[in-house]
């Protein structure tokens, strides 16, 4: 019977390895201080509202970057581009970092040339 755990092990660890570069479809973890609470339901747009779209913004951002050219490096410009709302602020430099954190890890794993071809090729976001 143990003599085929290693087998399996190997089967498990083969299945779960990606294929090519692959880049966000992750759960958004929307910091405590932008959640909407029971009474959040307003005429307006909320924090939690304005987090979440900078959040995309931000990660669109990095990405444009990075596809232009895969050696980017960044820049205190790139971290003051957005202004507004404090959940806009934070919520464009959490996703910015984490799109950099991923394509920092496709590179390492697929190499600069795969990466960016992959990065070229994505649709507009």
């Amino acid at each position: 019977m143990w003599k085929w755990t290693p087998v399996f092990l190997l089967f498990l660890v083969g299945c779960s390895t990606p294929k090519q570069p692959v880049i966000g479809n992750e759960v958004i973890h929307v910091r405590k201080e932008f959640r909407p609470t029971l009474g959040w339901i307003e005429g307006g747009s909320t924090q939690y509202e304005f987090y979440l779209e900078a959040y995309r913004a931000g990660y669109w951002d990095c990405i444009e970057n990075y596809a232009g050219n895969i050696d980017y490096d960044t820049t205190d410009a790139d971290w003051d581009k957005q202004c507004g709302w404090m959940s806009q602020v934070i919520g464009w430099q959490d996703r910015y970092a984490a799109a950099e954190r991923d394509v920092r890890r496709n590179i390492k794993r697929f190499g600069k040339d795969r990466t960016a071809e992959y990065l070229k090729n994505l649709p507009d976001g």
